[in-house]
């Protein structure tokens, strides 16, 4: 086995016989260089982690320029998702267990073939214990968010949307905040009550126009559009930085 990062001086030697009966006339000489091992600089989780989310998006970024990443959780291999030439994302398979210890195993492959040795994670999940109220969207039909208090989950919501959710927004998210208000004045749209999961995502009730009547021309907003009732319902039991989970 070559050493990493080191120059190789190769020679085929004179009268080295081909296959066809002909012979090497002269020396002939070739300097390899041999690629230096890739390198995992980041991942999230990241090794000894704590209190991570019920659906993480698994990441990890290289030092180097990369053609192959691969994961495995738990020894199960995780569907993959190149971001770009240096980042990797992971989709789970399925909803982690509350406070679980948890073995990710990651690896990745230059350019050049190098792969990289293999980094080990090793991380915690959060809990949700003592009626913890937090919801689990699923973007897959019917789209619905599911509403826990603690392992219990105690109403489901169905909701419309015209955006499809992309894999790199799947994860787990915490309330950034929510209004009695949506006002969008660009495509002339409101509602009300309105709950902010990131800058692509979010929730509200009726889609209403510049006369306040619903309509369903979901087109021009990323939004989840829920009844008024249940989004009323929805804003007295979300609290700051309630978990939500959102998944195929």
């Amino acid at each position: 086995r070559l050493e990493n990062g080191k120059q190789y001086d190769i020679t085929f030697k004179k009268g080295m016989r081909a296959l066809c009966g002909t012979t090497l006339q002269q020396d002939q000489k070739i300097v390899v260089q041999v690629d230096e091992k890739p390198s995992i600089i980041k991942t999230y989780p990241s090794d000894g982690d704590q209190w991570i989310g019920l659906y993480p998006l698994i990441q990890l970024e290289s030092k180097d320029k990369i053609i192959l990443a691969s994961a495995t959780l738990d020894g199960e291999p995780l569907k993959k998702v190149m971001v770009d030439e240096k980042h990797a994302c992971f989709l789970l398979n399925k909803i982690l267990q509350p406070e679980t210890h948890y073995h990710l195993a990651f690896q990745i492959q230059a350019q050049s073939g190098e792969a990289s040795d293999v980094k080990e994670v090793l991380f915690t999940t959060t809990s949700v214990a003592q009626k913890r109220f937090w919801i689990d969207i699923h973007t897959d039909e019917p789209k619905r968010i599911v509403c826990y208090e603690g392992s219990e989950a105690i109403r489901t919501l169905y909701y419309e949307s015209s955006k499809k959710v992309e894999d790199r927004q799947l994860g787990t998210y915490y309330l950034q905040g929510k209004s009695e208000n949506y006002d969008d004045p660009k495509h002339h749209l409101g509602g009300n009550y309105w709950f902010i999961i990131s800058d692509q995502l979010g929730i509200q009730g009726t889609l209403r126009d510049d006369f306040w009547q619903p309509i369903q021309d979901y087109s021009h907003t990323s939004n989840m559009i829920i009844t008024d009732e249940e989004a009323s319902w929805l804003y007295d039991k979300m609290k700051e930085e309630t978990m939500i989970i959102v998944r195929r």
